[in-house]
């Protein structure tokens, strides 16, 4: 296998990992900011316009229901308030 395939791969199993946590971004595992896998009644990204570039990359099986991060999305990320 290749070093490109190799990097697919572990990329993939990476995602797969991150479908169990819905605080993990299932496209690179970090954490997704989401507010309903903090028990809230709403998120980030019910307000964001997510490219469909950023959709294409999210696993199948991820979506609708696992957010994406906003570094994954194209989204600028939250400025605390003051």
């Amino acid at each position: 296998m290749g070093d490109s395939e190799r990097d697919v791969s572990e990329r993939k199993a990476g995602s797969r990992a991150s479908l169990s946590d819905p605080a993990r971004c299932p496209v690179c595992t970090q954490a997704n900011d989401c507010g309903m896998a903090r028990g809230e009644s709403t998120c980030w990204c019910f307000e964001a316009v997510i490219s469909p570039t950023a959709l294409d990359a999210v696993p199948e099986e991820a979506l609708g229901k696992i957010c994406i991060c906003r570094r994954c999305a194209g989204v600028p990320s939250a400025e605390p308030e003051r």
